[in-house]
């Protein structure tokens, strides 16, 4: 008890910069650190990562508790970042709570409309609340990860699955191929953090090592070729993807007290209110704002949903001799359903492209064109049509 108040009288005073008095005398419990309300809204113009050099400073007088307090895994940002709260006094209410039971009342009051929703936005699962009539309180277990490759694992009574990549398109294909991008997705939650970082970029060598040995111990990538980037290429896409999913989950509730009460179950509380503050500084609003003129840009428009086009591309193959669409045919079929063309752009691509064919196999008299000739065409035809 008495060695661990030291350590805490040691990290508060690096925030006072007062000297340290005799450090080897016994102390009394430090008192917990006045909690911040969760309806008290961050301050957008505060340096969110302050942390960082609190927590250099504190590595360089106190070099011992380097392996306590660090800043790569994602684990590891959540203890140091909630230290630095601690020791400002900002730890927000029940930090611990990651499931909190919302009342029905509020989570419609401060629920926008569906017209109103962001796509990509998590609505909060309702919960019953143990009120009498109402059935128990009851808790789930949360998402559910791993589950699906865990079953083919046993199934086939092997550790390993087999997975493969598109040749051409370098997507992972094949029967198990969402298998493979959630289980990248799970060990990259796992691993990644969300404090301190901004992209995919930022996050440290050692934690995409990390996450890429968890992958190659439960998957065959013998055949691959470069298997590492083929892994860090996947898991550079969830982490895009997740962080944008808590992003449009932000902007889905127009307070943070809404906000904190509508946190998305894979998040920690800690992470969450950090994010908060990200989400509302200038910094990521600017950012926000570009991604969404880029968004409005784009001219094309894919019906496949969640399914690559590698995977598209992989199903249309033929049985026989194993070869796939060309980009033409794989456009067609990515773009159109039922017969009809998601949009105009998508339909003026296909149609320039095919009058581009046509014109070279005249001029070559008739004869037939090798497909990477007519994956030239159509890319060439893209870039101008699309502009981009």
């Amino acid at each position: 008890m008495v060695e661990n108040n030291e350590t805490e009288r040691r990290i508060r005073m690096i925030m006072t910069k007062d000297p340290l008095i005799e450090l080897s005398v016994s102390i009394s419990p430090i008192k917990q650190a006045t909690k911040r309300p969760m309806n008290e809204e961050p301050h957008a113009e505060e340096n969110i990562d302050e942390y960082k050099v609190w927590l250099a400073e504190l590595i360089e007088v106190y070099p011992e508790l380097r392996k306590e307090y660090t800043d790569d895994y994602r684990q590891a940002t959540i203890k140091t970042y909630k230290q630095w709260l601690t020791t400002q006094n900002m730890l927000p209410d029940d930090p611990t709570n990651d499931a909190p039971i919302i009342p029905e009342d509020e989570i419609q009051d401060s629920t926008p409309s569906l017209t109103g929703w962001p796509s990509h936005a998590r609505r909060h699962k309702e919960k019953a609340n143990g009120v009498c009539g109402q059935g128990p309180r009851k808790r789930g277990r949360g998402t559910l990860k791993g589950f699906t490759g865990a079953l083919k694992r046993i199934k086939n009574a092997s550790q390993k699955l087999q997975i493969q990549f598109s040749s051409r398109l370098g997507g992972p294909i094949g029967i198990n191929h969402r298998t493979f991008v959630d289980e990248v997705a799970m060990y990259t939650k796992r691993r990644a953090p969300l404090i301190g970082v901004r992209s995919w970029k930022d996050v440290m060598d050692n934690v995409k090592e990390s996450i890429t040995s968890d992958v190659l111990n439960k998957w065959d990538l013998q055949n691959t070729d470069n298997p590492e980037q083929k892994i860090m290429d996947t898991a550079r896409e969830r982490y895009k993807g997740w962080r944008g999913t808590l992003s449009a989950t932000y902007k889905a509730y127009s307070t943070d007290a809404d906000r904190m009460k509508n946190k998305s179950e894979d998040v920690d509380t800690i992470e969450w209110y950090y994010l908060l503050k990200y989400f509302a500084s200038e910094e990521f609003k600017q950012i926000s704002r570009k991604n969404t003129r880029c968004c409005k840009e784009k001219k094309a428009k894919h019906c496949t949903g969640s399914t690559p086009f590698s995977q598209r591309s992989f199903q249309q193959r033929d049985q026989e001799t194993g070869e796939e669409p060309d980009d033409i045919e794989l456009w067609l079929s990515t773009h159109t359903r039922n017969g009809k063309w998601t949009n105009t752009a998508s339909q003026d691509v296909y149609d320039n492209a095919i009058s581009r064919l046509s014109e070279r196999e005249t001029e070559q008299e008739g004869s037939n064109l090798t497909r990477e000739e007519k994956n030239d065409i159509f890319q060439k035809t893209y870039r101008e049509v699309i502009g981009c």
